[in-house]
């Protein structure tokens, strides 16, 4: 093939690359492709460009040729000439992914997160490493360990916070629970959900943990966005009076 001579010559040539894919994809000569590249990659002088075609040959052994134990080889020497590849990392994940092998899956994530500059792309990561442990390596704890992590880089992800509530609630992990419920109604949010969250918060601080002052302070949060909110008001009523200072009760209303 023509272009097969070209990439021998100019093997660093992203669109060489993709038209030999095409054809490749077209006329179904997948080995004869990988063929020609095993033969490539052993000449090129530049560890990265090599890194690079070795991410590709593994990419297509897994997607085209569904040989996973040459995909994972490839990808996996790839990260031995750069071991800062995320190409290779994503790329490896992807393939532990398909093998079912969870341990696996979270080291490459792990290892993808700690190279990723990018806050959104890194949060995205970590979640993506949370959900392993919690669905496939029933592991709760490291799950809530990776979720919390995703948060330092973007604080006010809803599915992030929505999956440390569920699993705080899950393990009664009440002041963990708290936290986030807490982080949720600073947000912008309409007044009933954030009449909502201080709603909880306050029940949460009563009910769970018998700190009765912090719930006072959640259930007068109410009454700062609703001033008449009947459930609150009630609430004070029984927490004034569980406290002995119904006097301030009668201040609020």
């Amino acid at each position: 093939m023509v272009l097969q001579a070209a990439f021998e010559l100019d093997y660093t040539d992203d669109v060489t690359v993709k038209e030999l894919e095409r054809l490749a994809s077209v006329t179904g000569q997948w080995n004869e492709l990988l063929t020609k590249c095993n033969t490539v990659v052993q000449t090129i002088p530049d560890p990265k460009v090599r890194s690079n075609l070795l991410v590709n040959m593994g990419i297509w052994y897994g997607s085209e040729l569904a040989r996973l134990d040459y995909a994972v080889a490839s990808v996996n020497q790839a990260l031995q000439i750069d071991p800062e590849n995320k190409r290779a990392l994503a790329a490896l994940a992807d393939f532990h992914r398909k093998n079912g092998q969870w341990a696996e899956l979270v080291q490459a994530i792990n290892k993808h997160q700690e190279l990723e500059e990018e806050p959104k792309k890194r949060t995205e990561l970590l979640s993506a490493m949370a959900e392993v442990f919690e669905s496939q390596l029933s592991d709760q704890a490291q799950a809530i360990n990776a979720y919390r992590k995703a948060l330092e880089y973007d604080d006010s992800n809803a599915d992030v916070l929505d999956a440390l509530q569920r699993l705080y609630h899950h393990n009664e992990s009440w002041e963990g629970l708290i936290a986030i419920l807490v982080r949720k109604a600073e947000l912008p949010e309409e007044p009933e959900e954030r009449i909502r969250l201080h709603s909880a918060i306050g029940d949460l601080y009563e009910d769970q943990l018998q700190r009765f002052p912090d719930a006072i302070s959640s259930q007068k949060e109410v009454l700062t966005i609703e001033p008449m909110h009947l459930p609150a008001l009630r609430s004070l009523e029984r927490l004034y009076e569980k406290t002995g200072q119904f006097e301030d009760y009668l201040d609020i209303l």
